[in-house]
């Protein structure tokens, strides 16, 4: 999966547009409730499909915050995990080829 654009509130993978937060889940998509705190059920999500890494887009701004809980179990789990605002997130997720992500598309 490729995100091919992305701008404030749109993000574009695989030629189709989205609107809300998004995982970035194998070959799938799966719409994210909005929120500005990722929590360990979401992370749990992404550890499930077993990736080498997991990428997440903080927002244009990076107001998205992860809680120790989430980053602990990642962690535990021997996942790679990256923060980065969105931008710089999808530039992280297109040159890899074995990770998941959650993207947040406003702030």
């Amino acid at each position: 999966m490729k995100v091919t654009d992305f701008k404030f509130g749109s993000i574009r993978i695989n030629g189709k547009e989205y609107k809300e937060d998004v995982f970035v889940l194998g070959n799938s998509v799966e719409i994210k409730e909005s929120g500005h705190t990722i929590r360990k059920k979401e992370v749990e999500k992404l550890v499930l499909e077993e990736p080498k890494q997991i990428i997440i887009g903080t927002g244009t701004t990076g107001k998205v915050k992860i809680t120790e809980e989430a980053l602990s179990f990642v962690k535990s789990n021997n996942i790679d995990i990256i923060l980065e605002k969105t931008p710089k997130a999808v530039e992280i997720f297109n040159k890899n080829n074995n990770a998941v992500g959650l993207f947040h598309l406003t702030c």
